[in-house]
């Protein structure tokens, strides 16, 4: 598995999903949830978007560890 994060458009096209797609299946609970970099920059980590390539029906956001941002608090 590897680490690291990626931005909305590598997301989007390792995805094959839109920006407007992935927002609505993260409030519908269907996709990774972003990680907040600092003011309004987010990423993804890797092994989240992996997850979600390898399983996207059988994905469950409301994992613990895929809400947690940079610093520990949750978003």
């Amino acid at each position: 598995m590897s680490k690291g994060m990626l931005p909305m458009s590598e997301v989007s096209s390792a995805c094959a999903l839109s920006p407007s797609t992935i927002r609505r299946r993260i409030e519908e609970g269907k996709f990774p949830r972003s990680v907040n970099l600092g003011g309004r920059r987010v990423a993804w980590r890797i092994e989240d978007v992996e997850a979600w390539i390898c399983d996207p029906a059988g994905f469950n956001a409301s994992r613990p560890e895929s809400l947690e941002t940079i610093g520990g608090s949750k978003s």
